[in-house]
């Protein structure tokens, strides 16, 4: 079962504000992720957490600002693995950035996880192992024997389907 709270993460440079996570999950099957062929969908684990998909000609981009480097390569190789083009950039504030070139291949991505500008959760959407890998690197917090997996604090109409998800 999911529930979520929210914490301070590791490095923030934000005293006093909290991230959004879902906590308590009974057992994560992220550790399985070898067994599924890398696919697209994977990706979509990275808009669980903060990450943007966003229209770009004829195709959509996929990105996710991180709080450190090792999480950005993860990404970049989970993106290669399926087959797209990734970028390690930085932000204004010197954050890491991952991001895919745009794609084709994005686009039905970007129209089950938006209506207009807005991120929403597909109800089909249940997160696998490589989903739940993705949506780790992006924004996972290991705390004790689980991981606290972060939310987008722009999205909180996002929270509860998140939170109710299951694979």
């Amino acid at each position: 079962m999911f529930s979520f709270q929210t914490t301070a993460r590791p490095g923030d440079r934000c005293v006093g504000h909290r991230w959004p996570t879902v906590d308590h999950v009974s057992q994560l099957s992220f550790f399985s992720a070898e067994s599924v062929p890398p696919a697209v969908a994977d990706l979509t684990g990275i808009l669980a957490a903060p990450g943007q998909v966003v229209l770009v000609g004829d195709g959509a981009r996929l990105s996710v600002v991180v709080d450190r480097l090792w999480r950005a390569e993860g990404l970049a190789e989970m993106m290669a693995e399926a087959g797209l083009q990734p970028e390690i950039a930085r932000t204004d504030e010197n954050t890491p950035l991952i991001r895919t070139t745009a794609d084709p291949r994005l686009l039905a991505i970007a129209r089950d996880w938006t209506l207009g500008a807005v991120k929403t959760v597909p109800p089909q959407w249940l997160p696998g192992p490589r989903e739940l890998r993705a949506w780790t690197l992006a924004a996972g917090t290991p705390e004790a024997d689980r991981y606290l997996l972060g939310l987008d604090p722009h999205a909180p109409d996002t929270h509860a389907a998140l939170a109710s998800a299951r694979s």
